[in-house]
């Protein structure tokens, strides 16, 4: 596993963080506007705090072609993937943004290393769905019981949004959001 640096954050800002995650994993009705608010702001906090961990992949990986796609395409899975899964969260086994790193982590992973297998040093742009097939199967796999997690669908629907918008971060949490919504 990958050595990611540490999300930034203080003590106070990682127990507001925890109190959101459990706010909302306690919550009985997520379509309730004060539940979506904060899963708007935990998202957007998720944003916040991994950009230290996104540099630093871009950093590590950035021989890799089209590196920045597939950093982004990790975030919106991992945000789908943490909003869909957040019950499953123990803090009593890790702090909120380990948990999160561990997800991106095993994402960027997933992709890169079908990025590669497949596509050698092809553009990610001129590739078909079946790399986001082969990252479905292994979220399926990873995530036994919980529903589709990112179909070919929706990873197409974040490439696009990734290509046409790459740094409008409140798009991009309209589109994490919504893409949570439609897989309900």
């Amino acid at each position: 596993m990958n050595d990611l640096p540490a999300a930034s954050g203080t003590p106070q800002r990682d127990l507001e963080l925890l109190q959101l995650v459990l706010s909302i994993k306690n919550s009985p009705d997520r379509k309730q506007p004060a539940v979506r608010k904060q899963i708007y702001r935990l998202v957007q906090e998720i944003l916040d705090r991994l950009k230290p961990v996104e540099r630093d992949l871009l950093d590590r990986w950035s021989e890799l072609p089209d590196c920045e796609s597939i950093v982004a395409e990790a975030v919106n899975i991992t945000l789908v993937q943490v909003v869909k899964t957040i019950d499953s969260y123990e803090p009593t086994q890790s702090n909120v943004m380990t948990w999160i790193k561990m997800i991106l982590n095993s994402r960027f992973d997933d992709i890169r290393r079908a990025y590669r297998a497949h596509y050698g040093s092809t553009s990610i742009d001129n590739t078909d769905l079946t790399i986001e097939a082969k990252i479905q199967a292994k979220i399926e796999a990873d995530n036994a019981g919980i529903s589709e997690l990112a179909t070919a669908e929706m990873a197409s629907k974040l490439r696009k949004f990734v290509t046409t918008d790459p740094e409008g971060h409140l798009s991009m949490l309209k589109s994490a959001i919504s893409l949570v919504q439609l897989s309900k």
